[in-house]
């Protein structure tokens, strides 16, 4: 059975913008929607290329452009993300990335879950979706199947959502010669994310995907069935900073405002932070549901700490991890555990294993009931 999942379809987002009225529109994906490797990735990049292109083809419309882009993350943690970072702004279209972060050459069936949650979330809210599947060098120089492009284009065709397939797309170009690799990805050591000539191969293809949308007058539908499990349909996001009382050594303080990525600047997607010490206590939060995972930072003072389940055994993560490789400060978003079973409650405990000066930084505890 379909539902209509907006209030309007692409042939009508085209009337209003023609008619001048406000839309807002916003990227929600990682790092090659945030645009890097792009000499500007405000100005060169995919992003504000097809922002460029809207403005210019509904001179009229009011557009307002929302980046919800953050380098490395996926569909799991995109779930998370939704209510805060796009939801909020109450979206005409979204264009949805996660297909090279989900991991392009795998199918596994949690982050289709956590996939297919996030364009049902977006079309039932009354938003229009554009489906973006990007590569990176070694897929668009290769001719073998690319499991998660195929995966994600059947959910386009379930929905009725189009889908712009730069994976595809660019494909054909490298294998007809009309596009050199080496001229899209030119950095000597960064084959995933493309330059300047290669983002604006992408903004054509996604482009020529949102115009073709329009001429055929797509109206996505939300059907009542979906293709895959509903882990993510229900998800909370407990901010540590609003529990009752914080165990000894942990204090309340605010997000770092530094990066050296723009899109790793964790004051932009954090409200708060819960900060644990050196000889802090543990932790404990109790809750119902089938996945549980962290979200906060990774700064250069982040030591390590063991996560538990229930009096399950511990596993040891390191929060210091990503601000080493950054060289900065970065996000942390650990999966905890899945596959709990939702109806029982559950207990996760945090033990911090802090060295004198080394500090841990969380903002939530991210839940997926089911």
């Amino acid at each position: 059975m379909f539902t209509p999942s907006s209030q309007f379809g692409y042939a009508d987002f085209a009337r209003r913008a023609d008619a001048g009225e406000a839309l807002t529109v916003v990227f929600f994906g990682g790092s090659i929607t945030w645009g890097a490797g792009a000499s500007d990735p405000n100005t060169t990049s995919f992003r504000p290329l097809v922002a460029s292109r809207l403005a210019a083809a509904y001179p009229k419309a009011r557009f307002r452009f929302v980046d919800a882009a953050i380098g490395g993350t996926g569909s799991r943690i995109g779930a998370f993300r939704m209510e805060r970072d796009v939801l909020r702004y109450q979206p005409d279209l979204v264009f949805l990335d996660f297909t090279l972060n989900d991991d392009p050459r795998s199918c596994d069936l949690d982050s289709l879950a956590s996939y297919e949650t996030v364009l049902r979330r977006l079309l039932g809210s009354g938003s229009l979706v554009m489906q973006v599947l990007v590569p990176n060098m070694e897929i668009a120089c290769s001719t073998d199947v690319v499991a998660r492009r195929p995966a994600h284009v059947r959910l386009a065709e379930y929905y009725g959502n189009p889908v712009a397939d730069v994976i595809g797309g660019t494909r054909s170009r490298v294998i007809k010669g009309q596009a050199n690799p080496d001229v899209l990805w030119p950095s000597a050591t960064d084959k995933t994310h493309p330059g300047d000539p290669g983002y604006a191969i992408y903004a054509e293809q996604i482009w020529e995907a949102f115009t073709a949308a329009v001429d055929a007058g797509a109206a996505p539908m939300l059907r009542s069935d979906r293709l895959h499990a509903g882990t993510y349909d229900v998800v909370s996001r407990t901010a540590l900073a609003t529990l009752p009382a914080l165990p000894k050594g942990w204090t309340i303080t605010t997000p770092s405002t530094t990066s050296p990525c723009g899109d790793f600047v964790m004051s932009r997607w954090l409200d708060s932070i819960v900060e644990a010490a050196s000889g802090a206590a543990e932790l404990q939060f109790s809750f119902h549901g089938s996945v549980v995972q962290l979200f906060g930072e990774s700064t250069l003072d982040c030591g390590s700490y063991d996560a538990q389940i229930d009096n399950g055994a511990s596993v040891e993560f390191d929060a210091h991890a990503m601000a080493a490789a950054l060289s900065g400060s970065g996000h942390h978003f650990p999966l905890i555990a899945a596959d709990l079973d939702p109806a029982k409650p559950h207990v996760l405990t945090i033990r911090p294993r802090l060295s004198a000066g080394q500090v841990l930084r969380f903002e939530s505890v991210c839940v997926a009931a089911g």
